[in-house]
């Protein structure tokens, strides 16, 4: 209906606006991270073969792989945000994510009216909303721009029809009641209409006989006739404004009960019928509201209209009881003095907002998420536990063979306590889920702890045939980690990658340190089945697995504790090769992050 529309661009409008600049600013920010990753051109992530040798279509591919890994990580700190690479030389999308579902753009070309070659022509940053490749969206493209030279752009676009979800999201948790002036502007028109033309003839007895007075003599003289006219036209007018105002009200969700300075009753809308015990309209209209209106004393409502009439202040309460009555219910109300033009008082404005329905699903999206939460816990619970004591079992397997042996034995009491110790920190940890993640840093040699991790799961590897090599990098740069949380993860890659070789293997683990980035790279490269590309998009998500009796929360958990390092995991495989894992911390923090190239 039209007359909502109105009412809804009037309270809405605001509203809409600040969602659209939050949503140019998170697109910005997600197109300003892919920028700042590149630091020279795209032929620099390239080698001098590649460069040389390369067809276009291999070129697009081989920038593909160096830059989906860091274009999926931003994707995915922005849900519902598809961001990519254009680059101007190769005419092409080099990458769009997420990946797995818009990984098929890559290699085309945009059309010749898309607003990415004004970008890349004028070398200006740009918000637009229009046709984009993956659809209706509101798009954010910044220039990528090296020696003073374009060469191609970043962009970061979210559907129109995601973010009008949100708006009416907003929407229905707005509430008409939450904008209470509009509604009053509307009642004063409704006022106005009826007596300003009433004041104008002097009272409501004589309307209809000036009205008559003037038709008559309007036959006399064509001066006579314009001014009946005119007079006609002005009694329209307002008529149309009475008529057009009510259905706006009509419309509202909240009950509207307008009374006179005396407490009658002289308007409600339907929404407003359940507050009456009586339910004839022209049985309520012009009785007094106290006689009228159910829990009238229980709410207070005799005291609270004479302040708003004495001090001329708006009374609102949000979330309250309403009092009594079969079905419990929960209520905002709202009472507003009623003003004409010259700030005479004409009559009082209450309205009662039922919110009980809102209430419900409140609570049972609360209780959702307990359970969800519960779940979650359990569920790591389950799989963290499990690692330190698949090492404790490696461990007292190895110790009949070797129990005369005393300096394993020793090794093996500082080994068991640690393993014990991780387990209680874990419970610690999974417990405080609710609350905010507590670390432990401290400046750390990588070299150390994953000899030591090696060693606790020592027999593990005997067991399945796995050889491990190790070629670490000698005087690593310390990093700030905390010790137990990188210790889970190096855990859960190795076992992982343990799985990925039942019939034995070899397992390599490396540590680099990059002095150009300043990063430390631990790489766990394993001879096992490796992972088809449809499972490889996935194996990050919480809960996904290909174990028979897998949890699917260690490459999760592992993930989200490099993130909170400030780094990242890089995952390289190919079904039946062996799978490679990156693990990408810096050196400093303070520093900010740093990405491989």
């Amino acid at each position: 209906m039209i007359s909502m529309f109105l009412l809804h661009h009037l309270v809405m409008s605001k509203a809409d606006t600040a969602i659209v600049k939050e949503k140019a600013s998170k697109l910005f920010g997600a197109a300003k991270m892919l920028d700042s990753y590149i630091k020279g051109d795209f032929n620099d992530l390239l080698s001098l073969n590649e460069l040389r040798d390369l067809s276009r279509e291999e070129k697009i591919l081989a920038l593909n792989k160096r830059l989906t890994d860091f274009t999926d990580m931003v994707a995915q700190c922005f849900p519902s945000v598809g961001v990519g690479y254009y680059s101007k030389e190769l005419d092409a999308i080099l990458t769009y994510g997420p990946s797995q579902e818009f990984g098929d753009k890559v290699g085309q070309a945009i059309p010749n009216d898309h607003w990415g070659r004004e970008v890349m022509a004028k070398g200006n940053e740009m918000v637009v909303t229009g046709k984009m490749v993956r659809g209706n969206c509101m798009a954010c493209f910044v220039p990528l721009i090296r020696n003073d030279k374009v060469i191609g752009y970043v962009w970061a676009t979210e559907l129109i029809e995601e973010i009008y979800k949100q708006i009416r999201e907003i929407k229905q948790k707005k509430s008409v009641f939450t904008d209470l002036k509009v509604v009053i502007d509307i009642l004063t028109l409704i006022f106005l209409s009826d007596k300003v033309f009433y004041d104008l003839v002097g009272s409501k007895s004589k309307y209809k006989g000036v009205v008559e007075s003037l038709k008559k003599v309007s036959l006399s003289s064509d001066i006579n006739r314009e001014t009946y006219q005119f007079v006609e036209q002005i009694i329209s007018y307002f008529k149309t404004i009475k008529v057009y105002s009510e259905n706006i009200l009509a419309d509202i969700d909240a009950g509207l009960v307008i009374i006179d300075l005396s407490g009658k009753i002289l308007f409600f809308n339907e929404s407003a019928q359940w507050l009456f015990e009586e339910k004839d309209k022209k049985a309520i209209l012009g009785r007094l509201i106290h006689h009228s209106l159910l829990r009238f004393k229980e709410l207070g409502l005799e005291k609270i209209i004479k302040n708003v009439i004495d001090s001329g202040k708006t009374y609102l309460a949000y979330d309250i009881d309403y009092p009594g009555g079969e079905n419990e219910k929960s209520i905002n109300l709202g009472v507003s003095l009623l003003q004409d033009i010259n700030k005479g008082k004409i009559g009082v404005a209450i309205m009662v907002e039922d919110i009980s329905a809102e209430k419900i699903l409140e609570k049972k999206k609360v209780q959702e998420k307990k359970l969800a939460t519960f779940g979650e816990l359990a569920a790591n619970l389950a799989h963290e536990i499990s690692n330190p004591l698949t090492a404790i079992k490696a461990l007292t397997q190895l110790l009949p063979e070797r129990i005369d042996d005393q300096k394993f034995v020793d090794r093996f009491i500082r080994e068991i306590k640690k393993e014990v110790e991780r387990i209680d920190k874990i419970f610690k940890n999974l417990f405080s889920l609710v609350r905010s993640p507590v670390h432990y840093f401290e400046y750390t040699n990588i070299n150390i702890i994953i000899d030591e991790v090696l060693f606790s799961i020592k027999g593990i590897f005997k067991t399945h045939q796995v050889e491990i090599i190790k070629k670490f990098e000698k005087d690593l740069p310390k990093v700030m980690v905390d010790v137990n949380q990188i210790k889970q993860v190096f855990l859960n890659i190795i076992l992982n990658a343990l799985y990925a070789m039942p019939e034995g293997g070899i397992l390599k683990v490396c540590t680099i340190y990059d002095h150009e980035d300043s990063c430390l790279k631990i790489i766990f490269k394993d001879s096992g089945c490796g992972i088809a590309l449809d499972v490889l998009v996935k194996v990050f998500e919480p809960f996904f697995t290909t174990r028979e009796n897998g949890v699917g929360i260690g490459l999760a958990v592992s993930y989200n504790i490099i993130q909170q390092h400030g780094g990242f995991i890089q995952v390289d495989s190919k079904e039946g090769e062996g799978s490679t894992f990156t693990i990408v911390l810096p050196v400093n923090m303070e520093e900010g992050n740093c990405f491989e190239k």
